[in-house]
């Protein structure tokens, strides 16, 4: 069916009217066969197949016929073969009968995996039929009015629907019902278990926008019924764990306005009376529930509950804290905090004695959840008016900063610095860098920064940002600061040559460094950073090391702030002052680490087979030069001498790399340096000299590369190099293209004289972006012989 004429969903008459004429007297009896036995056999495996196969090629025809009253015509030549009673049935009544065996195989007794294997066959039809049951039209002729009866029609398609849906989560929530208790499977079993449920979950979403409220009323009803069931020893948890599961596969398609059931699900009725001791499956989906509903608690303020919403949010940071403790639980349970806190701050900044309580007894919490638990908890200290935050700051940061400074100065530490770390010590300074990283993460607000961010000039904002920087002028919090910088320092000093310790580093850096608009009390600036990442740098060159070193000096010069429609001309005054003295700052800044990070890089790169090796490496030197260049290209015209020539040379070569994503960065590189030398009119003699000195390399390789030398998944970038480069030195390219095209060392090729000729004469005539890359990929097809072929057609159009 899925590779014949028909496989578009045509031919009902000769193929799906048919079929469901047979389906109703022969299939059923197989299907009625499987399930009295319990087994399916050959035979209901291939029905099985063949019923799927007809739903997926027919899905809108059933979609268009649920309850529809007409009877079905058969061919003749159908007709004189199959069974005369389904011949007499209206085309809802035998659509519906397919239905329910498609469904019996949906809902085929047993455990997927592990005693059948046909049920995951039928899955994919209840989304396919969801998504015809949006699209149909009923039939009814464009720009037509419905009939009384194609009204009825559409009512009774609608409530057929429904029904069919309810019937289709009922059963798939028994089929994801775990085994209880003395029923062990191997882990292979327990794996496709697993993976047939989070299937059955997505299937259940497409079920949630047919059924919409019933869906979450019937969960939650049945969540009722079965915990009143299990308190009184007639059933076991199975059920519920199940029923939640199904609540928290459909989080995504609810829509919080309309949710008049998730009180109930957080108060003392569902909630307060799930495990909080043992059971720890039903616990797991509980907690992953609690953390994926988080930002519930948060929505719709002004429209109130019973019980509130902080009674409801306090109950589930209640359950979620009691598991934070447990190994098993632990890594739910802290990502559940984490979100609730993250989704929740204001609601729960009041309650931020409860969270004192959380840091002292941190210790029961497993290390690998600690960072965790200290961002939720800095969530909420961010809430708090930035004045409030410095105590509560100082007492889960000091420990921290205490505890690694006490660990770098020990004499395990000292004496095996150059060395192996033990273990136990290595683990404890990678447990302090991650749980400081957690506390800045934290600190850095979401929906609230995201919002200063927006609106950076509005006067509300101004006043936000002003009570930051007076809170981060307090004596407390530029110690602490120090102290941070201070411990950072020594960590790359002492073990910055430790792989693992080095990347809880990067992520640190990473995460207490902002922009201004999302500046913390603890967030350190980026100059004294990045001279460490430099002495980082000459003790080892890494990718990650590279990657901070890109983002801190991005944090050195920010795109301004966006004007708003009203500003007063004072302000805008101070801002442009303050941002000419905030590029001056960052020019000084970068001119002392660029020489560094050049040769660091080139010593490595630069050697044979450097840039080959070092694929990883490649790419993030020239992400971390395309951020210089965007907004201080003038400081590499400022470096030593021979430093930009050695720069040029390595840039140049990188085009020629077969390794996609390091030629990428290349090409960005190179094109943001051309573009903005030009843009900045000061720079004018040094752009001279330096086109005059490379161009004609970068225009070699540009063309080398697009003429079969590069991969052609880089043949984008080459172009928009070229073009950026018949922009801005139009004349100089004329002089390089021809001498480059035909040269005697120009790269082999299929491309002819002529072609060449055609080429040169297409882009520089061209006055287009769109005219030169229709011109270089005609040029690319031709060049490496894949002219005509759909290969290189498809190539170049992806």
């Amino acid at each position: 069916m899925t590779k014949s004429a028909l496989s578009d969903g045509s031919g009902s008459r000769i193929l799906t009217e048919p079929l469901l004429v047979w389906l109703d007297s022969a299939g059923a009896a197989v299907v009625e066969k499987s399930l009295q036995n319990g087994f399916v056999d050959e035979v209901s495996q291939s029905l099985c197949k063949l019923i799927s196969a007809l739903a997926d090629h027919s899905t809108n025809y059933i979609a268009g016929h649920l309850a529809s009253p007409a009877t079905v015509s058969l061919l003749p030549s159908s007709a004189t073969l199959l069974p005369r009673p389904g011949q007499n049935k209206t085309k809802g009544q035998l659509t519906q009968t397919f239905l329910k065996l498609l469904l019996a195989y949906t809902g085929f007794p047993g455990y997927y995996g592990v005693d059948e294997d046909v049920s995951e066959m039928t899955l994919g039809f209840w989304y396919l039929l969801q998504e015809a049951l949006w699209n149909n039209d009923f039939y009814i002729e464009e720009g037509g009015e419905p009939s009384i009866a194609d009204q009825q029609t559409t009512v009774d398609q609608t409530t057929v629907a429904r029904e069919l849906y309810v019937e289709v989560v009922r059963v798939l929530r028994r089929k994801i019902k775990y085994p209880g208790p003395g029923k062990p499977w191997s882990k292979d079993q327990v794996e496709k278990f697993q993976v047939y449920r989070r299937d059955v979950g997505d299937i259940l979403i497409n079920a949630y926008y047919v059924i919409r409220d019933d869906m979450m009323a019937f969960f939650v009803n049945e969540l009722t019924s079965q915990l009143t069931a299990v308190h009184q020893s007639q059933s076991g948890w199975e059920d519920v764990e199940a029923t939640l599961h199904c609540i928290l596969s459909i989080q995504e398609a609810l829509d919080y306005d309309n949710a008049p059931h998730l009180p109930r699900l957080f108060s003392s009725e569902v909630l307060g009376r799930l495990p909080t001791a043992s059971h720890t499956r039903v616990r797991r989906t509980t907690l992953s529930l609690i953390g994926t509903y988080a930002s519930w608690f948060a929505s719709n303020l002004d429209q109130p509950t019973t019980p509130s919403r902080q009674e409801l949010l306090t109950n589930a940071v209640s359950y979620v804290v009691q598991a934070l403790p447990d190994a098993t639980l632990s890594l739910q349970a802290a990502s559940a905090l984490r979100n609730l806190c993250d989704a929740n701050r204001k609601l729960l900044a009041p309650q931020i004695g409860a969270f004192a309580e959380l840091h002292a007894g941190l210790a029961q919490v497993p290390d690998s959840e600690k960072s965790t638990v200290m961002e939720s908890i800095a969530s909420v200290i961010q809430a708090l008016p930035p004045a409030d935050e410095i105590p509560p700051v100082e007492v889960i940061v000091n420990p921290i900063v205490l505890k690694l400074i006490e660990i770098l100065r020990s004499p395990t530490t000292q004496s095996n610095s150059s060395y192996k770390l033990p273990p136990e010590a290595r683990e404890a300074v990678i447990l302090q860098l991650e749980t400081l990283s957690g506390v800045a993460k934290g600190l850095t607000g979401s929906t609230i920064n995201d919002t200063l961010s927006v609106l950076e000039d509005d006067a509300e904002t101004e006043v936000a940002l002003e009570a930051i920087k007076v809170a981060r002028a307090d004596q407390r919090m530029v110690h602490l600061r120090q102290n941070i910088l201070d411990a950072i320092r020594a960590c790359v000093e002492v073990l910055g040559h430790d792989a693992g310790i080095g990347q809880a580093l990067n992520e640190l850096v990473k995460s207490i460094t902002a922009l201004p608009a999302d500046i913390t009390l603890i967030s350190l600036p980026a100059p004294p950073l990045l001279e460490i990442v430099c002495f980082a740098l000459q003790r080892q060159v890494t990718a990650s090391w590279l990657s901070v070193a890109g983002i801190l000096i991005h944090q050195l010069s920010p795109p301004p702030p966006m004007p708003l429609q009203g500003q007063d001309s004072d302000r805008e005054k101070r801002q442009a002052k303050e941002r000419a003295e905030q590029d001056e700052q960052a020019k000084l800044v970068v001119s002392n680490v660029l020489p560094v990070i050049l040769s660091t890089s080139l010593s490595v790169l630069g050697g044979p087979a450097g840039m080959e090796d070092n694929p990883d490496i490649v790419q993030e030197f020239f992400t971390c030069l395309d951020r210089v260049a965007q907004n201080l290209p003038g400081n590499f015209y400022m470096l030593p001498p021979g430093g930009l020539d050695a720069l040029m040379q390595c840039a140049i070569r990188a085009l020629t790399l077969q390794e996609r994503y390091s030629l990428v960065a290349a090409c960005t590189f190179l094109s943001t340096f051309i573009h903005r030398s030009y843009v900045h009119s000061n720079l004018e003699s040094y752009r001279v000299q330096l086109i005059n000195s490379h161009g004609r390399s970068i225009t070699h390789a540009i063309v080398s590369g697009l003429a079969g030398q590069a991969p052609r998944s880089a043949t984008t970038n080459l172009i928009e190099m070229l073009s950026t480069l018949l922009t801005r030195c139009m004349e100089e390219m004329k002089v390089w293209l021809k001498e480059v095209l035909f040269s005697n060392d120009f790269v082999p090729s299929r491309a002819s004289n002529e072609d060449k000729e055609r080429f040169l004469k297409a882009i520089l005539g061209s006055r287009s972006l769109k005219k030169t890359r229709e011109a270089a990929q005609q040029f690319t097809l031709v060049a490496r012989g894949l002219e005509g072929t759909s290969f290189g057609y498809a190539s170049i159009s992806t």
